[in-house]
C-alpha cells in the first residue's frame, strides 16, 4: 500500500518504506490527490508553462515516481493523470475535524520553495500552492471553531476552551464570534482572571491581523464576563452557540410553546431527583423541549443512539466512550478499567481476552460506569441527555441500563438524566426496565403530545405573521406536530403562501414535505444525501469518496449544500424523519447499486462484519452475506453478545438454505 504526506514536509511510503522523491514530484501528486483527473497538457501548461518541453518534463516527473513507487501509483490513460489506489492524509483525516485540526495545523508541502527548482517549474503551480496554503489556514480556524460548538453543545465548557482560544487567536483568520464564546465560557465558568487576559491576547491579534477593534457585542460580552455574573454568562452563551440550529425558515430564533405543563412536570422530577423520561411520535418536539430544560441547569453531556446502531455489539457505547475520552484526554483511569475499555476504544491499547461468562460481561460493565464516574465529577455535568434511545444497540443497552441503576434513586454530586425515545419503539426488555423505574418512583414518564391550536398560532405568528390567518389548514395538515408545522411554514412562504399548490395528502407526513425540499437540492447533492441514508452511521466523507469515486473536493462541497439546506449537519442527518423520506424516496434499484458500492468500499477500508452483512443482502450479494453472517457471529461471541451472535448464526443458516 502507498501512503502519501503532504502536510509537513512531504514524504511517501511504499509498504512502510520511505521512497524518494523530489519537490517536482510532490507537487504533481499533491495536485492531482486534491485536483483529481487532469489532461497531461493541462498539467503540463500547469508545471511548465512557456516551455517548449513541458509534456516531456511531465513524463520525467512521472516516470520518477513509478520508478519509486510502482505503476500503480497511476491510473492513467493516454490524455489524462490520476492517483491509483494510495491512501494520503489530505483524504483520510476528511471525515474527522480533530485529525483534520491538528493536519492544517502543519504547512501544505512544507519546504517546497519555487526559488530553488530548475526545469521552469512554478508559475502557475506556484500561485495554486499558495491558495491552497492560504485555504487550509483558513480551514484550521473554522475547524477549531466547529470543535468549539460541537463541545459547547455538549455542554462540556472546560473542554471547549482550548477550540475557542485557537479560532479566536489564529494568526491569519482570529474569529470574533469564538473570541466572543470564548469570554463567555469563562464568564460562565467564573474565570474572571483569565477573561481579563484572554480579552488583551484577543485584542492584539485582532489588531495585528485587521488593524481594528472589537465591536460593541464583544466589548459587552468582555463586561458580562468580568462582572462575574456566571448565570448571564450561560444564557447568552447558550443564545450564540444555538442560535445555529435555527430552522429553514427566515427567523433566528422560535420561542417554545405550549409546553407549560410538560416542563412543569420535568421541573417536579428534577426537584425530586427522578430521572426524567421523555417519549412522543417523531418530530413531536422532544429533543427542542429537553434540550431547553437541560440548558437552563447548567452543563450536560449529550449523546445519542443512530440508525444503524443496533447492527453491532456496543456501536452506541463505543461511539460515547470515545468522544468521553477526546473531552477528558487526562483522565486517570485505573488500569484494569484501562484495560476493558480497550473492548470499545481501541485508543487505550490492547483488548483482553474474549468475554467468556456473566461474570467478565459485569466486569466489562463496571469499567463503564467508572469511567462514566469519573469523567462526570471532573466536568461536574447537571445532566446526562441521552436522546434518541430507540436506536441504541441490545448490548449497549443493557450496559446502560446496569450504569444508570448504580445511580438511582439520585446520589448528589453525579448527573440527573434525561432519556429521550420514540412511542412504541423501545426493546421490550429496555422499556420493562425503565417502567420499573416509574413503579419505584425512580423516574417520571413524560409523553409529549402535538402542539395546541393556540400554540400552533403563536408559533406560525412568531415565524412570520403573515401565516397566522392559515392556522387552521396548518392545523388540519400537521396534526399539531412541531417540525410538520416548520416544514409546511417553509413550503408555504416559498409558495406565495398558497397552499392549495403543495400537493400533498391531508394526513401529516414528513415525507411528501420533505420531498419539496430534496426536489430542489442539485443530483449530485442528492444522490450523496441518498448514499448517506443508506451507510447511516458508517457514513463518512472518505467512505463517499472510495464508493462514489469522488474527489474530497467534490464530496465536501456537497456536504455543504446538504448543510445550507438544513438536510445534514457534518455526517448527520438534522432530524431521523429526514433521513427515512430520503429511504422512502429512493428506487430500489437505486438502493441495490449504492448498497453495492458501500460494499466494496467497507471492504477496502474496514468495518464489523455485521454492517457488511447489511450490505450484501441490500445488494443481493447471497454468498458474501453468509460468509459475513458467520464473521458477525464470531465477532459478537468475543463480546457474549449471544442473542446477536445467534441472529447472525441463524441468518447463515437461512442463506443457506436458500
Amino acid at each position: 500500500m502507498i501512503h502519501l504526506h503532504f502536510f509537513g514536509f512531504p514524504r511517501a511510503l511504499l509498504e512502510s518504506d520511505p521512497a524518494k522523491l523530489s519537490n517536482k514530484a510532490f507537487a504533481l501528486l499533491a495536485y492531482l490527490a486534491l485536483e483529481g483527473r487532469t489532461s497531461r497538457r493541462q498539467l503540463a501548461a500547469l508545471f511548465w508553462s512557456g516551455t517548449h518541453d513541458a509534456l516531456n518534463n511531465l513524463s520525467v516527473v512521472r516516470g520518477e515516481i513509478v520508478a519509486a513507487l510502482g505503476s500503480g501509483i497511476f491510473s492513467a490513460d493516454s490524455s489524462s493523470l490520476a492517483l491509483g489506489k494510495v491512501q494520503s492524509d489530505i483524504l483520510e483525516s476528511s471525515q474527522d475535524p480533530l485529525k483534520r485540526f491538528h493536519l492544517c495545523e502543519k504547512e501544505f508541502l512544507q519546504g517546497l520553495r519555487f526559488r530553488d527548482w530548475h526545469m521552469g517549474l512554478g508559475g502557475e503551480f506556484e500561485e495554486w500552492l499558495e491558495s491552497q496554503r492560504r485555504r487550509f489556514a483558513s480551514e484550521r480556524c473554522r475547524l477549531a471553531f466547529e470543535l468549539a460548538r460541537q463541545t459547547l453543545e455538549r455542554g462540556a465548557l472546560r473542554q471547549a476552551l482550548p477550540w475557542l482560544e485557537a479560532a479566536a487567536t489564529d494568526r491569519f483568520e482570529p474569529s470574533e464570534e469564538a473570541a466572543r464564546w470564548w469570554l463567555l465560557t469563562l464568564g460562565a465558568l467564573g474565570e474572571s482572571a483569565l477573561c481579563k487576559k484572554a480579552a488583551d491576547t484577543f485584542m492584539a491579534v485582532l489588531h495585528e491581523a485587521y488593524g481594528v477593534s472589537p465591536v460593541e457585542i464583544t466589548q459587552a460580552a468582555l463586561e458580562l464576563a468580568l462582572s462575574g455574573d456566571t448565570s448571564g454568562c450561560l444564557a447568552l452563551l447558550n443564545l450564540e452557540v444555538f442560535k445555529g440550529s435555527k430552522p429553514v425558515v427566515p427567523v433566528t430564533a422560535l420561542p417554545l410553546l405550549g409546553r407549560e405543563q410538560e416542563w412543569a412536570r420535568m421541573e417536579a422530577a428534577w426537584q425530586a431527583g427522578k430521572t426524567i423520561l421523555i417519549s412522543g411520535e417523531s418530530g413531536i418536539g422532544k429533543s427542542r423541549l429537553a434540550l431547553d430544560f437541560v440548558r437552563s441547569k447548567g452543563t450536560f453531556w449529550h449523546v445519542w443512539g443512530r440508525p444503524g446502531d443496533s447492527f453491532v455489539p456496543y456501536t452506541t457505547h463505543a461511539r460515547c466512550y470515545e468522544q468521553m475520552r477526546l473531552d477528558h484526554p487526562d483522565l486517570q483511569l485505573p488500569d484494569w478499567v484501562r484495560s476493558e475499555m480497550a473492548r470499545i476504544v481501541p485508543a487505550y491499547g490492547v483488548a483482553p481476552a474474549p468475554i467468556n461468562n456473566e461474570q467478565d460481561r459485569l466486569r466489562f460493565f463496571e469499567a463503564q460506569a467508572q469511567m462514566y464516574c469519573l469523567a462526570s465529577l471532573e466536568s461536574k455535568w447537571a445532566t446526562l441527555l441521552f436522546d434518541d434511545v430507540q436506536f441504541v444497540d441490545p448490548s449497549s443497552s443493557k450496559a446502560g441500563i446496569y450504569l444508570h441503576s448504580k445511580f438511582l434513586p439520585y446520589k448528589p454530586g453525579f448527573p440527573r438524566s434525561v432519556f429521550i425515545f420514540r412511542n412504541d419503539s423501545l426493546k421490550p426488555e429496555i422499556e420493562a426496565s425503565l417502567r420499573d423505574w416509574v413503579q419505584l418512583g425512580l423516574a417520571e414518564w413524560i409523553d409529549i403530545q402535538p402542539l395546541p391550536r393556540k400554540a400552533v398560532q403563536q408559533y406560525l405568528k412568531s415565524i412570520d405573521p403573515r401565516l397566522e390567518p392559515l392556522m387552521s389548514q396548518v392545523m388540519r395538515f400537521t396534526g399539531g406536530n412541531p417540525l410538520l408545522v416548520l416544514e409546511t411554514a417553509h413550503a408555504l412562504l416559498e409558495r406565495g403562501l398558497q397552499i392549495r399548490q403543495i400537493q400533498l395528502s391531508s394526513i401529516p407526513r414528513a415525507y411528501e414535505i420533505t420531498q419539496l425540499r430534496l426536489e430542489k437540492l442539485p443530483n449530485q447533492a442528492l444522490l450523496l444525501a441518498r448514499f448517506a441514508a443508506i451507510t447511516g452511521e458508517q457514513f463518512s466523507s472518505r467512505l463517499a469518496q472510495v464508493a462514489l469515486e469522488w474527489t474530497w473536493q467534490r464530496v465536501a462541497s456537497n456536504i455543504e449544500i446538504l448543510e445550507k439546506a438544513k438536510i445534514m449537519v457534518g455526517t448527520r442527518f438534522t432530524h431521523d424523519l429526514i433521513l427515512e423520506a430520503i429511504l422512502e424516496g429512493t428506487s430500489e434499484m437505486l438502493q441495490s447499486t449504492l448498497h453495492l458500492q458501500a460494499l466494496r468500499a467497507l471492504e477496502v477500508i474496514g468495518a464489523p462484519a455485521a454492517i457488511l452483512v447489511l450490505h450484501a443482502l441490500g445488494a443481493n450479494q447471497i454468498q458474501a452475506a453468509r460468509e459475513y453472517s458467520l464473521q458477525a457471529a464470531a465477532e459478537a461471541s468475543r463480546l457474549m453478545a449471544l442473542e446477536d451472535s445467534q441472529a447472525h448464526l441463524t441468518r447463515a443458516e437461512e442463506l443457506t438454505l436458500d
